[in-house]
């Protein structure tokens, strides 16, 4: 239900500006995120997937969605338990 309201406030756009990105990782997957570091990752590498329009990256929904997964660990019950995971 919450991840509903949230996707109501995101236009449905299935391709977004960085702008809108950082905004729907932040909004719908509660990952802080700003335009800047999606700009970093980009250069250096470890970032969404994304294409390109003329000079201007476009990320697609699904491809955020997926990175978002990806670098969420798994449950944790103690700060112990995240050394077991090796990322």
């Amino acid at each position: 239900m919450e991840m509903e309201r949230r996707l109501e406030s995101i236009p449905p756009l299935l391709n977004m500006r960085r702008v809108d990105a950082a905004r729907y990782l932040r909004e719908v997957h509660g990952i802080p995120c700003a335009p800047a570091t999606l700009a970093k990752l980009a250069v250096i590498g470890g970032g969404p997937p994304y294409r390109k329009f003329g000079k201007f990256p476009i990320y697609a929904r699904d491809d955020l969605d997926a990175w978002a997964s990806e670098h969420l660990s798994h449950r944790l019950t103690s700060s112990s338990d995240s050394k077991s995971h090796v990322y």
